[in-house]
């Protein structure tokens, strides 16, 4: 027998969710309001950081400059009183903006986690499901009927509401929901979106290739595996 040596190039694609990537998918979720309150929270961490200056601009000197423009041009020159007199302008104080500014109490009720905490802290279940139903599901509205689900799960990872009710709620047909539990069920960790306890073991044997008749039978039988009664298993 011949030994011969070889060299082989292969070329191979994967996706990697860097710390990076993760923070820019929490970000793009966020409502307005939502994104508000962090961009705040990270101003209170970090003094060093600082809105630019069109983002701080108070919203009522828009309304001012509108008003401003609306309002008929004057001749540029310092208006007269009756007495035929010019009046001096008005002062303004050079700090007005700052103290405007400065009004937001720099104590919040209780602290934030730092941006780094968000980025090393690993994603909760939810957000997991979120990124691996972005990912694998092509179809918008099935994609956004399995999200929809996702909130709907325990805190145990169980889907125990029923199609017809989850259809009811979502405004959809049963057979939709049906198809984004499916979907939800395909994704890691196994047994995800199960009704219960039975189906979430079905579906992890199913992965393994175990779930045989003989298995399935033991499994519409848990309640009695639970209390030992193995003469009423053996029948």
């Amino acid at each position: 027998m011949a030994i011969n040596l070889g060299l082989q190039v292969r070329q191979t694609q994967g996706l990697v969710l860097t710390p990076q990537l993760q923070q820019a998918i929490k970000l793009l979720q966020l409502s307005h309001l939502e994104l508000q309150a962090l961009v705040q929270r990270e101003l209170v961490d970090n003094p060093f950081l600082r809105l630019a200056d069109h983002l701080e601009r108070p919203a009522g000197e828009a309304g001012e400059r509108a008003d401003t423009a609306a309002a008929p041009r004057s001749s540029g020159l310092p208006e007269e009183d009756p007495d035929g007199w010019p009046q001096p302008p008005t002062p303004v104080a050079a700090d007005a903006r700052l103290a405007t500014r400065s009004c937001v109490s720099r104590a919040p009720a209780e602290p934030a986690p730092t941006l780094e905490q968000r980025l090393t802290r690993p994603p909760s279940l939810q957000e997991h499901l979120r990124l691996q139903l972005g990912a694998d599901v092509g179809e918008p509205r099935l994609r956004a009927v399995a999200l929809a689900l996702v909130d709907h799960l325990d805190e145990d990872g169980y889907l125990r509401e029923t199609d017809a009710e989850l259809a009811q709620r979502l405004g959809v047909t049963e057979e939709r929901v049906a198809e984004a539990r499916a979907a939800l069920q395909r994704c890691d960790p196994t047994g995800v979106g199960a009704r219960d306890l039975r189906e979430c073991l079905a579906l992890q044997l199913a992965e393994r290739d175990r779930l045989d008749p003989l298995m399935a039978r033991l499994l519409d039988h848990l309640d009695l595996l639970a209390r030992a009664d193995f003469a009423r298993l053996m029948r």
